[in-house]
């Protein structure tokens, strides 16, 4: 039991759970050679009618998860299943995209469209979300059928939102981010280590700021500030170049930083 609900990764927990699904990929694979199955069709997954299977399908694990909006934060040694499945879908969706460029190309296409569509789905799902939690610290708590009805369209609307948003950003991103620019590169490059190394150097400064006399507004932007600076710095100088940088996005040169795959 306790296994199951200490949260020693913390904020790594997702790293943890992505080691699971690269070997249940393995296995899949494994398995789909060794029946000779072919690859999913193409059309399958690059009509905009592929939400009639993905919503649903993401929407089952969704429903055992309670806590959040969205799905759950489970940071424990063993795995919580609901979890598990949930980014499983999208894992298994990005696979089989994977080396298709045709496909790769089509989707977020209607980017515009997803994006717009996400802003109702945001907020009837937010809306649910705290008619859900009213329920729980009000004397309705023991009505079972509001509760479940409110908990079914909470998951529906945050899973569609989820996956417009996916598709929004993927276009939007290929649209206006996808000419090759240097600045936009090194940022996607950083990123991976912003986020492994942020949350030690935010409590710190939270822990710092916490008895100034100065609006939390202030004091959100300056940690955020202080933060992405000091660790662009030392992903500059400590890590890019280094075995550190070579693990995390492939080894670059500082003639240009391009990558070298061996």
């Amino acid at each position: 039991w306790l296994l199951s609900v200490i949260p020693i990764f913390q904020h790594l927990w997702f790293l943890y759970y992505l080691a699971w699904l690269v070997a249940g990929f393995t296995a899949v694979v494994w398995v789909m050679r060794k029946l000779n199955w072919k690859p999913t069709a193409a059309w399958f997954v690059d009509s905009p009618l592929r939400l009639l299977w993905l919503v649903p399908l993401t929407f089952v694990p969704q429903f055992f998860m309670i806590t959040d909006f969205g799905p759950d934060t489970a940071a424990s040694p063993i795995p919580w299943p609901p979890v598990l499945v949930y980014y499983a879908v999208f894992f298994g969706f990005g696979a089989v995209c994977y080396g298709r460029e045709a496909l790769e190309k089509n989707i977020g296409r209607r980017w515009p469209i997803s994006l717009l569509l996400a802003i109702p789905a945001l907020l009837l799902g937010l809306h649910w979300y705290e008619l859900r939690g009213s329920l729980f610290v009000s004397s309705e708590s023991n009505h079972l059928p509001d509760l479940l009805v409110n908990h079914l369209l909470c998951a529906l609307f945050s899973v569609l939102y989820a996956w417009l948003m996916v598709f929004g950003l993927i276009g939007l991103f290929r649209r206006f981010f996808s000419s090759g620019k240097r600045c936009i590169r090194y940022v996607s490059d950083s990123s991976y280590w912003l986020y492994v190394m942020h949350l030690p150097l935010v409590m710190l400064l939270q822990i710092w700021v916490a008895d100034w006399p100065w609006p939390s507004a202030i004091k959100f932007l300056a940690i955020c500030t202080i933060t992405t600076v000091v660790l662009l710095c030392i992903y500059e100088y400590a890590v890019r170049y280094t075995w550190v940088g070579a693990m995390l996005n492939g080894r670059k040169s500082r003639q240009g930083g391009e990558r070298h795959h061996t």
